[in-house]
């Protein structure tokens, strides 16, 4: 529920890459479900994370940003 889709054109260009980061649910390696958490723009040019939103362009709370830095 927001605008990644606008970024086709410039990941195709590669001038952008769009990343999802999400969480992992249940327990153990077969674990299937995944609840996203950030939608992460970077540039591929400087590997520099751009811009990160969670659901309806919403920035990142704390916890998401803690995550975000650690990947």
């Amino acid at each position: 529920e927001h605008c990644v889709a606008s970024y086709a054109w410039s990941c195709a260009r590669g001038t952008a890459s769009i990343w999802s980061l999400r969480r992992r649910e249940g327990e153990g390696p077969d674990a299937q479900a995944f609840t996203p958490l950030l939608t992460i723009e970077v540039d591929p040019r400087t590997r520099r994370v751009v811009q990160a939103r969670r659901k309806r362009n919403a920035y990142p709370d704390a916890a998401t940003t803690a995550l975000l830095q650690r990947w």
